[in-house]
């Protein structure tokens, strides 16, 4: 896939499937201060969600922003200057579930901060490492759920070898 093709195929699942997504999250619509962009790359992340609230109690959100990084999804970085393949740079069903994937595990961060659940995470787990805090681990398992419930998770049980 060109460059091209990895951000037009990015943009057109986050079309199609954010509708989807808020709706299992009890949305009814997206909301209008929910904007999404796409990037190249930043250090080792595959999406981030950015939350800005009206208030310093963190009870109204204001403003949200998804930022996807489809590329990072390719390739592995190691030491700054080693990159390996991914394995959905060979299949684009693969990437397609990949991006997916990172877009309902965004989402999912997006209700934390509409919800005040982030308030309740952050306390708990301010001291581990990123990867493991309950914030992430929260939105990690519900993406996968969501990716169980909607048939989108690869079988890798049919694959023969």
């Amino acid at each position: 896939m060109t460059k091209k093709d990895i951000l037009s195929l990015t943009s057109e699942i986050i079309n199609k499937n954010t509708p989807v997504i808020l709706n299992k999250l009890g949305f009814k619509e997206q909301p209008g201060y929910l904007k999404f962009k796409i990037s190249e790359s930043y250090d080792d992340a595959l999406g981030m969600c950015f939350a800005i609230f009206k208030d310093d109690e963190k009870t109204q959100l204001q403003e949200a922003v998804i930022i996807l990084y489809p590329f990072n999804m390719l390739w592995i970085n190691f030491l700054d200057w080693i990159r390996l393949p991914r394995i959905c740079k060979f299949s684009r069903r693969l990437f397609e579930r990949k991006v997916l994937h990172v877009l309902a595990h965004e989402l999912r961060h997006f209700w934390q901060y509409y919800t005040g659940e982030h308030k309740k995470y952050s306390r708990l787990s301010r001291f581990l490492p990123s990867k493991m805090r309950l914030i992430e681990l929260d939105a990690e398992k519900w993406a996968e759920d969501f990716l169980t419930v909607y048939g989108l998770k690869p079988r890798i049980a049919n694959l023969s070898f």
